[in-house]
């Protein structure tokens, strides 16, 4: 009967060893999945918040040495596409020595260009805003490289104007 006994309570005990095991498992991977998901709520809430700094003006801190005057400055930028010359018109805001604002409207002479030149205006505005003028310079904007092309031009007149006498 002893044997049977021992048999019964090293079941019980391995059972028992074996809950306590799940349970604590259980509660590990609840506590990580919470963790996980205040981590993600905590970027969800970066990336919202550094979606709506880009949507909108960002206050300028002053650059000391920015040869810039503070204004809102104009400029048509112009490139040779495929479809021939086109043009863009480019607007800055600038304060410190920083772009807070900006708007480009399509000045394409064809449809092609006009696509692209949308695919531009749809992606450009988050990689200026908050960016020191003396370092704007794009490349391909949302699957657009010539008007880019024509955007840098723009800038440049844009730099040209704001220079402080």
């Amino acid at each position: 009967m002893d044997q049977a006994n021992n048999k019964k309570i090293i079941t019980a005990l391995a059972v028992l060893v074996l809950i306590a095991v799940m349970v604590i498992g259980v509660k590990a991977l609840a506590s990580k999945s919470d963790s996980k998901a205040d981590a993600g709520n905590a970027a969800a809430t970066t990336n919202s918040q550094a979606n709506t700094t880009h949507d909108s003006a960002v206050p300028a801190q002053p650059d000391k040495a920015s040869p810039y005057k503070d204004g809102s400055y104009q400029a048509t930028g112009a490139y040779r596409s495929p479809g021939g010359d086109q043009k863009l018109q480019v607007s800055l805001t600038v304060a410190g020595g920083k772009v807070t604002d900006s708007s480009v409207e399509s000045g394409a002479s064809d449809g092609t260009s006009a696509d692209y030149q949308q695919k531009f205006i749809s992606g450009y505005k988050a990689l200026i805003t908050g960016k020191s003028l003396d370092s704007l310079k794009l490349s391909k904007v949302s699957g657009s490289s010539l008007t880019s092309q024509g955007f840098n031009d723009a800038v440049e007149q844009i730099k040209n104007q704001a220079k402080q006498s």
